[in-house]
């Protein structure tokens, strides 16, 4: 027992201030090895937890429970360290930061396997999980975030269905978990927000040529919209001026490689960007980001065809012109008509 501590003093030490991190992998799954007959092989050197199935029966409880009384502690330092170490200054060597992604998985997965014994909020492993796709983010491994952040959104939506099947085939086709009467959790959804807001950033900064991934955008965008709604003001103002942000420069990016993607594509996308901002306090960047999609066009007539041009452009004036009514009829009708006509 005098030996483990040491070693994981010791190891914990390396982690927190050596600047050479070399095999400091290795050193995490030898420290970690009890748990090994209870992870599965990954296409990575971590692990993740196995998935119980009707077929197998489940880990032995109490040999869990044990390797959380015993490792408890580690991992929960270990996971205050890592985050800091690969978002600190100076910056470590690129060798040395993959090798501490894989040993924070592993930890992670770790953590994931012990949670059932641990006390705390439903969705703590999540929210380790949050701050690892930072980390990632930091790094500009943005399609690797992507991908947590999909597995994050899919086990809050076990979390958030309580344990009950529902429809699982509409579950299993949906991004974002579905609120219900009995999910409404403003924890949750700033959880669950944040992880949206994340992966939106994430493909905004990642400027994929393949027209599905912002089909998903959409996706993710419409389906986080009843979280939304029950956050307070201030996480709303926060989690809302990311999403329009992203939003708008993915639009814009967008036009401006239109011919690398599908006008129905651009259609929408530029349409779900203007909503959102109509949602928000900043409702006359619509205006604004409408201008810069006309001009990013015009500055592409002389390559692209005039009826993908004007088909955009159509899309985009019909919109604007449905605002301009709206507001003109809320004018009208709340009086200001007879305001006008005094001055």
């Amino acid at each position: 027992m005098e030996r483990s501590s040491t070693a994981e003093a010791s190891l914990l030490s390396k982690l927190e201030s050596s600047v050479d991190l070399t095999g400091i992998r290795h050193l995490f799954i030898a420290h970690l090895q009890p748990f090994t007959p209870f992870l599965k092989p990954s296409t990575t050197t971590a692990k993740k937890p196995v998935k119980s199935s009707k077929s197998k029966p489940p880990d032995n409880p109490t040999s869990i429970r044990s390797l959380a009384k015993q490792f408890l502690s580690f991992i929960h330092k270990s996971l205050s360290l890592l985050p800091k170490r690969l978002s600190g200054s100076p910056k470590i060597t690129e060798d040395s930061a993959l090798e501490l992604f894989d040993s924070y998985r592993l930890c992670l997965n770790c953590l994931d396997l012990i949670a059932p014994e641990l006390a705390g909020k439903p969705y703590s492993v999540q929210l380790q999980r949050i701050r690892y796709i930072h980390c990632l983010e930091h790094w500009e491994l943005y399609k690797e975030a992507e991908a947590e952040g999909f597995v994050v959104l899919e086990s809050l939506s076990a979390i958030v269905r309580g344990g009950s099947k529902g429809n699982s085939r509409k579950s299993k086709a949906r991004l974002v978990p579905e609120l219900s009467e009995d999910s409404v959790d403003q924890e949750v959804a700033a959880v669950i927000l944040e992880i949206v807001v994340t992966l939106v950033k994430c493909t905004s900064k990642r400027r994929s040529k393949v027209d599905a991934d912002y089909w998903r955008v959409i996706s993710l965008v419409n389906e986080s919209e009843p979280w939304f709604k029950i956050l307070d003001a201030k996480d709303y103002e926060k989690f809302h001026h990311f999403l329009e942000t992203n939003l708008h420069i993915t639009a814009l990016f967008l036009v401006a490689e239109i011919k690398d993607f599908g006008v129905d594509l651009i259609h929408d996308f530029s349409i779900a960007t203007f909503k959102e901002y109509k949602k928000s306090s900043a409702q006359d960047q619509i205006y604004k980001v409408a201008l810069k999609i006309c001009s990013s066009l015009f500055s592409q007539r002389d390559e692209l065809s005039n009826d993908i041009i004007l088909d955009v452009l159509k899309h985009v004036l019909d919109f604007m012109a449905a605002e301009c009514q709206s507001y003109f009829y809320f004018i009208f009708s709340s009086g200001g008509a007879n305001v006008g006509a005094g001055l």
